[in-house]
């Protein structure tokens, strides 16, 4: 069975979970521009629009594990996207600036704790991974995760390891100690090896699993299809 979650024949992309499971986030040109809409996945009434910062395009990125906050990006011209954040028990509350930057800053995603957000930045001149705090964000503390360049930050449920795509094609996982004032970063390991997505998009390409014991990966194997694999076993 499928249930239409957006209005059909207006184009909506970029779904994310509420922390809940109960409530998708997404973003639509419904209204005639791209705005986020959050809708609740039994149905019973319309998507309920949350607006959209200033830009040309936006794209949902995370809900906060607290339920808080979601996280999004929005094109402010010649490709720099610039990463946004809205309160989400607050009516009206406004789209804040999390990070302005002239890279293309199109990745994020929260840790479980929800204190902070691993998100891809080429502010260096290549695409890395960096760490920073939700309260404040990479003015207060830039923590570099990646360091041959990376892409799609995953967080593992426990908080300890972040997952991300090098820039050829290997699944990496680096241990995160996030307990302390500031965060401590650990081995480096590479998992496997994971062809990039079809079309150059990175989203949802792949997933840990919420036991922790597995990821979920999307894995192009033709021009115009992808197969759904599960990766088992993640010694530590």
């Amino acid at each position: 069975m499928r249930t239409a979650i957006s209005e059909r024949g207006k184009v909506a992309d970029d779904p994310t979970w509420s922390a809940t499971d109960d409530v998708l986030y997404f973003d639509s040109n419904l209204s005639g521009s791209w705005k986020a809409y959050r809708a609740h996945v039994a149905g019973g009434g319309a998507p309920e629009e949350l607006g959209a910062p200033e830009g040309q395009d936006m794209r949902t990125l995370d809900c906060s594990p607290d339920g808080k906050l979601l996280l999004l990006s929005s094109l402010q011209g010649a490709g720099s996207w610039d990463l946004y954040l809205r309160a989400l028990d607050v009516a009206n509350a406004p789209w804040t600036l999390w990070l302005k930057s002239p890279g293309g800053d199109t990745r994020a995603t929260f840790s479980p704790d929800s204190r902070s957000i691993a998100y891809l930045s080429d502010v260096s001149g290549r695409p890395e991974i960096y760490l920073a705090p939700v309260a404040g964000g990479p003015e207060v503390r830039r923590t570099q995760i990646s360091s041959t360049g990376g892409s799609d930050p995953r967080f593992s449920p426990d908080g300890r390891l972040i997952f991300y795509r090098t820039a050829g094609g290997d699944i990496v996982s680096v241990d995160v100690d996030l307990t302390g004032p500031s965060p401590r970063i650990g081995k480096q390991q590479r998992r496997f090896s994971l062809p990039a997505p079809l079309g150059g998009s990175e989203k949802n390409s792949f997933a840990v699993a919420r036991d922790g014991t597995s990821l979920i990966v999307a894995r192009p194997e033709t021009s115009a299809s992808y197969v759904v694999h599960v990766k088992t076993g993640w010694p530590r």
